[in-house]
C-alpha cells in the first residue's frame, strides 16, 4: 500500500544518504536494495511464523535458526569443521541451552540438529512422523548414480529384500561369519610382511636381537597402513578379491570423501574427484573377473532377479556398507593404544594370555613352546575372550563414531521433550532431521 512504499522509499533515502561516495552510483543502489531485502525478509518471516504457529497453543515454537548469507550451502562449511562443535555451539548460543535444538540450511535443506542426549532418540519415538525412503532413495540416485526410474524401483522391491537377507546371513549367522573372520584375518598376515617391507616413506637399520645380521624398519603413515589393510581383509572375503587391490583402496577413499556432497546434490566441481573415483570403481565390478572371484554372497546375489546395472550399483553400496566405517573405527582404535602404554601392555598380556591357553590345549598341558602345530587365526570364540579389545575398540566408536540418522518430515508435527520449562517445537514438513549419535556418546552426565 502507499504507506509501505512511502516507507521503503524514506528508507532507501537514507540508505544512499550513508553509502561512501568512492561507490560507483549503480552499486550504491544495489548496496541499498540488499539492505532492504535483508530487512523486508526478517519483517516477513515474523509475520510467517505467527500464521505457522497461529493453529497451536502458545507453548508450541518454531526452533532457533542459523542465519547464514552464503547461497546454498548455507552453515555446510561451518558444520564441516567440526559436526560436534558446531551443534554443541549453537545449543549453548540460543537462549543459554533453553533451547536444545535447532535449524540450519545445510546444502539447500532444511535440517534440524538435536543438541539434548535425551532427545536423540526422537527420530525413533516420532517414527509415525518421519520418513527414512526418501532418503534412501536420494542415495541410491546421487551416491550410487542409480538415475533409472526402472532401476530404482527394482533396487526398493521385494528382490532387494531377499539381497538384504542374503547380506545379513553371510555378515552375521555364526557359521558364515566364522569362515569370513578366518579367512580375513588370514588375507592380514599375508599382506602385513608386504606392506611393512616395500612403499615405505623412511627407514632405519638396527642389530638383529638374533645378531643374524641388521634388520630394517620401515616407516608408514598410520593411516594408509590401516586404510590398505582393512580395505584387502574386509572386501575379499565380503565381496570379491578382484575388488581388493591397492588402486581400488585409493580410489574408494576418494569416493568416501565425495558421499556427503554428492549426497546433498552439491555442484559438479565440488565432487568432480568422487564421481571419477566412483565411475573407475564402477568399471572394476563390471568386469566379469569380479563375479569370478566374488565371495559366497556376491555368488548368492548374482541368483537374483536383478538387472545388471543394478547388481553393480548395489555392488558398490555393499563395498560402502562394508568399509566406510571400518576403517577409520580401526584406525582410532589402534591409534590411541600405541599412544597409550599402559593400554598397549594391558591388550598385549591379553592377546598372549589367550595365545598361551592355546598352546597349553594343543600340547595336552605341556610346556612346548612348539609354534608349528598352533593354528595362527584367532576364532570367534577365542575373540570373545578379548574384553580388554573389544572395550577398545568400543571406546574408540564413543569417541569418533560421527554418523548421522537422517529421516525427513513427511508432515508437521509437534515434538515435546517433556521436560520442565522447555517449550514444545513444531517440525515442519520438508525438515530434514539429523540425530547424532555422538551427542550422547559426550554426554557429560554419564561419560
Amino acid at each position: 500500500d502507499s504507506f509501505q512504499i512511502g516507507t521503503m522509499a524514506t528508507m532507501m533515502h537514507h540508505l544512499l544518504e550513508g553509502i561512501p561516495s568512492f561507490l560507483a552510483p549503480e552499486h550504491a543502489v544495489i548496496l541499498a536494495l540488499s539492505a532492504l531485502y535483508l530487512l523486508r525478509r526478517k519483517h516477513t518471516g515474523r509475520m510467517t511464523t505467527a500464521k505457522k504457529l497461529a493453529p497451536y497453543d502458545s507453548n508450541v515454537i518454531l526452533p532457533p535458526h542459523v542465519s547464514s548469507y552464503v547461497p546454498y550451502l548455507g552453515s555446510a562449511l561451518e558444520m564441516g569443521k567440526g559436526i560436534r562443535k558446531f551443534i554443541a555451539r549453537y545449543t549453548t548460543k540460543f537462549h543459554g541451552g533453553r533451547h536444545p535444538i535447532f535449524t540450519a540450511t545445510i546444502a539447500g535443506d532444511h535440517c534440524l540438529f538435536i543438541g539434548d542426549p535425551d532427545s536423540v532418540t526422537m527420530v525413533y519415538k516420532y517414527s509415525q512422523y518421519l520418513d527414512d525412503y526418501a532418503l534412501q532413495k536420494q542415495f541410491t540416485r546421487n551416491v550410487l548414480g542409480l538415475t533409472d526410474a526402472v532401476d530404482e524401483k527394482e533396487i526398493f522391491s521385494d528382490v532387494a529384500k531377499e539381497a538384504n537377507k542374503q547380506y545379513h546371513h553371510y555378515l552375521f549367522s555364526e557359521g558364515e561369519l566364522n569362515k569370513t573372520v578366518m579367512e580375513a584375518q588370514d588375507i592380514f598376515q599375508d599382506i602385513l610382511p608386504k606392506m611393512i617391507g616395500g612403499s615405505s616413506t623412511s627407514s632405519v637399520s638396527s642389530s638383529s636381537s638374533t645378531g643374524s645380521g641388521p634388520t630394517v624398519w620401515h616407516q608408514q603413515d598410520l593411516y594408509r597402513f590401516v586404510r590398505d589393510c582393512v580395505f584387502k581383509a574386509s572386501v575379499a572375503p565380503l565381496i570379491s578379491r578382484h575388488l581388493a587391490t591397492d588402486e581400488a583402496s585409493k580410489l574408494f577413499e576418494a569416493f568416501d570423501k565425495g558421499v556427503p556432497l554428492m549426497f546433498g546434490e552439491a555442484p559438479s566441481f565440488l565432487i568432480k574427484k568422487a564421481a571419477i573415483a566412483r565411475k573407475s570403481l564402477i568399471d572394476i565390478i563390471s568386469d566379469d573377473e569380479f563375479v569370478e572371484g566374488g565371495s559366497a554372497l556376491i555368488q548368492a546375489r548374482t541368483g537374483l532377479n536383478f538387472s545388471r546395472n543394478v547388481f553393480i550399483r548395489s555392488a558398490l553400496g555393499l563395498l560402502f556398507a562394508s568399509v566406510g566405517n571400518s576403517i577409520p573405527a580401526v584406525f582410532w582404535c589402534l591409534y590411541h593404544i600405541l599412544q597409550d602404554p599402559v593400554a598397549y601392555e594391558a591388550i598385549r598380556t591379553e592377546v598372549e594370555g589367550v595365545v598361551k591357553s592355546r598352546k597349553t590345549k594343543s600340547n595336552g598341558g605341556g610346556d612346548d613352546d612348539d609354534d608349528d602345530e598352533v593354528p595362527s587365526s584367532f576364532s570367534l570364540e577365542e575373540l570373545d575372550k578379548m574384553v580388554l579389545v573389544r572395550s577398545c575398540f568400543n571406546e574408540a566408536l564413543r569417541l569418533y563414531h560421527g554418523a548421522f540418522t537422517t529421516r525427513e518430515a513427511r508432515e508437521d508435527f509437534v515434538f515435546d521433550p517433556k521436560k520442565p520449562g522447555r517449550p514444545k517445537y513444531l517440525i515442519e514438513k520438508g525438515t530434514r532431521v539429523m540425530a547424532f549419535a555422538a551427542v550422547i556418546h559426550h554426554d557429560e552426565e554419564v561419560f
